[in-house]
This record gives structure tokens, C-alpha cells and sequence, in this order.
């Protein structure tokens, strides 16, 4: 996935802040809503440039699939999998012989939920502080 956005401001470490316009694509995706809330035409995105660029320049983007895809799992896996596991986890602690109730399974799902939303913050967070990021610029348009 290439996108192509003017240089707007060099930040330390070689990264820069683009501005790219929305393309068609952002249009079509159902998690545009998500991504960027408001109706701007004019996104501002973050990126690392490895070799040396001036403001105004316009430049390619280059998104690094394996990545996006990894940290796509999991955001949205890890949340899922932890509030089913949660679920089967307070279920199995039920015991009693009242296996009608499903009071366990819920609190065990809300804690597995509550967790894995924690865990990925705090990935996000450490990803953040690693500067490992996804959006690269990749060369400078002519």
C-alpha cells in the first residue's frame, strides 16, 4: 500500500510529519470512522524517513504489510481471545452443581476483556517507545 504527502515538519530521530491527502481508499474502508473521526480531506501522519528530507517535498509512503498485519492481530485478536478464554476460565470455576448460571462466565469474560485491552495498550505503548513504526517514507516523488 502506497500513498504519496507533503512534508510538513521535521521531528527528531528522522521522523517528519506528512500531510496526505485521503484517498478513495480511506473512503471505502469500514474502519475509517475509527482511524480518523472527523471529515478532514487532509490527514497528518507521522512517518520515519530514513534519508535526509527538506519541508515541502512531496514524498511516497510505503506501509510495511507484515507489520500492519502483525500488530492488526494483535489489537484486535488478543481482546477476543482473552475474553473468551476468561469466559470458559470463570465457567470451569463455577462448579456447585448450578450449571445454569452463567455469573462466573461473565466476570471471567469482563476480566479476560478488561485484560487484553490493558495488554495492548500497553504493547502499543511500548511499540511507541521503541519507534517501530509501520509508515516509512520510502523515496521522494520527482
Amino acid at each position: 500500500m502506497e500513498e504519496t504527502g507533503t512534508i510538513e515538519k521535521l521531528l527528531p530521530n528522522g521522523e517528519v510529519m506528512i500531510a496526505v491527502e485521503r484517498s478513495s481508499a480511506c473512503g471505502n474502508c469500514s474502519m475509517s470512522g475509527l482511524c480518523f473521526s472527523d471529515d478532514t480531506k487532509i490527514i497528518k501522519l507521522q512517518a520515519k524517513a530514513d534519508f535526509p528530507v527538506t519541508v515541502g517535498q512531496i514524498v511516497r509512503l510505503s506501509l510495511d504489510e507484515g507489520n500492519f498485519l502483525k500488530y492488526s492481530v494483535i489489537t484486535y485478536l488478543m481482546p477476543v481471545i482473552l475474553l473468551l478464554a476468561g469466559a470458559v476460565i470463570g465457567g470451569s470455576i463455577r462448579g456447585g452443581g448450578n450449571s445454569g448460571d452463567p455469573l462466573f462466565s461473565i466476570i471471567g469474560g469482563v476480566i479476560g476483556l478488561l485484560t487484553g485491552l490493558f495488554l495492548v495498550k500497553k504493547y502499543s505503548k511500548r511499540l511507541e517507545d521503541k519507534n517501530k513504526m509501520i509508515i516509512k517514507v520510502s523515496d521522494v516523488k520527482r
